[in-house]
Parts: structure tokens; C-alpha cells; sequence
């Protein structure tokens, strides 16, 4: 499978086609699209505010769904100019590679024609950019070719986005207007509540602060305003331990003078922020956004591994789970492989973490006959593979774990049942 960098369309096999450009207002595009497409009944799936290297699965609604050959679904992900970001395209069949699309200026377009196949559940999005918001517009017509740079011709002229260079420090704006902004990106993400701790100035001058958690999952952020530049040793490096055990509660996201940390617990806790203190720090806010404990972790299961299972939920923007997992295995440090039965047409979605020990690293596969999907671990959480099957009776689940003393479990969550949009196997 041959892809090209230029525009429409860059890619066309297998009844697949993709085209990537992007200019223009991302508001007024996406009503301009859905407008020229209202025909189709445009389905409307955002919009998603996306840090740098979130994945965001599309798990395409029913009715995006193509029922006969000649039907053709188009998604059509847009975002500013200077967004960039990639579209992940699992392979259809052993014979063809995966496809990693990124886009051009803020646009790509995916058309699949034809009856379903494995490829067409297993779409995802990766913000490769600090951070942006990704519309996504969906319709379904027989028309096998890209359309939007029609829709949207302005467009058509993009360039890529520039790479973004993370050593050159760029202006936060005032502390007002950043709390602003994260108020605002709490509420695009269903944040159950946020609060906003100003810090005295004998813990800003320590460089040390106590914190403390509800049970759920938590984005902490200190925005720190400065009275002048740090210079290139002023980094924070922050660190967040648990003072119940002295254990890291989360690695930073970033050095920056706004450190992010995400951070799910099953329990109340309180954990130790410390920092590098500095005489040009004038004024820092604590913020916090709070989100609800995800539904279907098991409450027996060791609060290690509930705490990892829900952080892979919580950064992955994977919903809480309907129910109990289907099934549930515990392994250890030893490379594992289990077989699940599964039911025809139906979606699962399988998670692991580590219940003792400490972990350096776990990876979880699942196979059939002829399909494949992995995931690893990512700072110290689980690991997760969503999956749908058509008309196999069992899928093989491999679990490989690293670190002294690992003893992990591994759950997996039926999700979905009925006439699918992707066949597994």
C-alpha cells in the first residue's frame, strides 16, 4: 500500500480513500460541511479538546455505519491551521500495512466504501501538537471520492504544520487567562467540579505543598506566574509522592511554568508537591479538575491495579464501564496467553495493570486467526486493546509484564453487541 504526502486524494485501495489539508475558521468549516452535506444527515462527533499524544478512539455510532457495497462513510476530522494531528488506520488483512495519516493544515477526510471490515473499527486520533480541538463530521453517500476540499476549498492550499519545537519557550499569557482556559477545557471534558487554590507565599518560597484527593481521577495543573524570565535552568521539576507510603503519586507531564499532572484514586489521599522554588515565581494557583470514579473496576481488586486501570481510562477519554468485566484473569511477571470466548458481532475492550510489585513495563496483545492489536504501558498505568469481532468464537489475549515481584490483572469488558461496523477476525 503506497501513500503520498500531496493532496487529494493520497490514498486509494482497497475501496479506502484519505485526503489531508487545512485553512480556515474550525467553527465556521464545520457548519459550512454539515450545511453542504445536510442531505446525508451529517452526524455531529465533537468537539474534543486533545493534549499533546492523547489518542482518541472513534467509535463510529450505528448509523455511520455502511449496510450496503455501495455505500461510502466519510469522517472528516478538522481542527485550526496550525493543529497537527494523525489518524491511525489498522490494516485490513495480513497483506496490507497500517496506515498513520497525519494532517494537512487541520484536515483529514476518511472514506471507507463497502461493507465493513477490520480496519473500520479500530480508527483512532493522535494530537501531535501541545494541544488543539478536533471536530469530526460524519455522513454516509456512494460517492467513493474525498469531498470536503470541495466543500471547503480554502483549504486546499495548506501546508503541513510546522514541527513543533519544544525547547523555545512561548508566552502563557496572564494567570487569569490560562485559569480561564482551563476552566474551559475541564468543561469540554465533563469535569465533575474544578477548584482553583491560590498558594501562600511561605509554600511558594519552600517549593513544598501538601494536596489532598477524593476518590475519582484528578488534572492538576500549578500556573505559576512569573515577575521575570526563569532562564534555562529554571525548570520546576516537579514531584508528586503520596506521604501514606512515600511512593510517586505521578510523574509530571511537563517542566513548564504550568506542570500538569493526571492522577486516578480509589481512595481519599494526600501527597507531597514539591518544586524547584524560585525568586521569580510572583504568584501560582493550584487548579483542579475533578471527574468522577469510572463505573465497572471491580471493588475487590487491589486499589494498585484500580488506580492504574482507571488512569488508562481517564487518558485515553475512554468511557466508564456499563458493567462488570465479562472475565478476569491474574498472572505474573512471566509472559502470559490466555484464550476468551467471545460472542459473534460484538466489541470488548480488555485492560491490564499490575496488582503488586513494581512494574517497569507490561504490554497486552490480542489475536485471532488473522488480525492483531497491542498496547503498552505509559508513565506507570495499564495497558488497554479495544477490539470488535465478527463471526470468530474466541480471541487469544497475551500478556507480557516486566519489573521484580509483578503480579498483574487482566479484565476484559463487553462493550458492545449487535450487526458491527469491524470484524476482529
Amino acid at each position: 500500500m503506497k501513500v503520498s504526502r500531496w493532496l487529494v486524494p493520497v490514498l486509494t485501495s482497497g475501496g479506502l480513500c484519505f485526503s489531508g489539508s487545512a485553512r480556515g475558521d474550525l467553527q465556521n468549516d464545520v457548519a459550512r460541511l454539515t450545511r453542504a452535506v445536510i442531505t446525508h444527515k451529517p452526524r455531529h462527533l465533537g468537539p474534543r479538546i486533545l493534549e499533546q499524544a492523547d489518542e482518541l478512539p472513534l467509535l463510529l455510532p450505528q448509523p455511520l455505519t455502511p449496510k450496503r457495497a455501495s455505500d461510502c462513510v466519510h469522517v472528516v476530522a478538522l481542527a485550526a491551521q496550525g493543529v497537527q494531528f494523525m489518524l491511525s488506520v489498522p490494516a485490513a488483512n495480513e497483506d496490507t500495512d497500517d496506515v498513520a495519516l497525519s494532517s494537512r493544515a487541520g484536515m483529514i477526510e476518511f472514506v471507507h466504501c463497502g461493507l465493513p471490515d477490520a480496519s473500520f473499527g479500530d480508527l483512532s486520533l493522535i494530537m501531535l501538537s501541545t494541544r488543539g480541538i478536533v471536530d469530526i463530521v460524519g455522513y454516509v453517500n456512494h460517492s467513493p471520492q474525498p469531498e470536503a476540499l470541495r466543500f471547503l476549498p480554502w483549504r486546499a492550499a495548506g501546508q503541513e504544520a510546522a514541527e513543533l519545537n519544544l525547547e523555545h519557550r512561548v508566552a502563557f499569557g496572564s494567570i487569569d487567562e490560562r485559569l480561564q482556559r482551563l476552566e474551559q477545557h475541564a468543561m469540554f471534558n465533563a469535569a465533575d467540579r474544578t477548584e482553583q487554590k491560590p498558594i501562600p507565599n511561605q509554600d511558594l518560597e519552600s517549593g513544598e505543598l501538601l494536596v489532598g484527593f477524593d476518590p475519582g481521577c484528578h488534572e492538576v495543573q500549578l500556573v505559576i506566574e512569573l515577575s521575570r524570565p526563569l532562564g534555562p535552568a529554571g525548570d520546576l521539576e516537579p514531584e508528586l509522592v503520596w506521604t501514606d507510603n512515600g511512593e510517586p503519586a505521578r510523574s509530571s507531564l511537563s517542566n513548564s511554568p504550568s506542570s500538569t499532572f493526571r492522577i486516578c484514586t480509589a481512595a481519599a489521599r494526600v501527597a507531597r508537591l514539591s518544586f524547584n522554588p524560585n525568586a521569580a515565581y510572583a504568584k501560582a494557583v493550584l487548579f483542579r479538575a475533578h471527574y468522577l470514579w469510572p463505573r465497572g473496576i471491580p471493588s475487590n481488586w487491589s486499589m494498585q491495579a484500580r488506580d492504574q486501570m482507571a488512569l488508562t481510562l481517564f487518558w485515553r477519554h475512554l468511557p466508564s464501564l456499563a458493567t462488570l468485566p465479562a472475565m478476569s484473569w491474574v498472572g505474573s511477571s512471566s509472559p502470559t496467553s490466555v484464550v476468551m470466548p467471545v460472542a459473534a458481532n460484538s466489541c470488548y475492550l480488555a485492560v491490564v495493570a499490575t496488582s503488586h510489585g513494581n512494574q517497569n513495563d507490561i504490554a497486552l496483545s490480542v489475536s485471532s486467526d488473522s488480525r492483531w492489536a497491542s498496547a503498552s504501558s505509559l508513565y506507570d498505568m495499564g495497558a488497554s486493546v479495544a477490539f470488535c469481532v465478527g463471526r470468530t468464537t474466541s480471541v487469544s489475549l497475551a500478556v507480557d509484564a516486566r519489573g521484580s515481584d509483578v503480579v498483574w490483572i487482566l479484565g476484559v469488558w463487553s462493550i458492545a453487541r449487535g450487526p458491527m461496523y469491524s470484524d476482529f477476525s
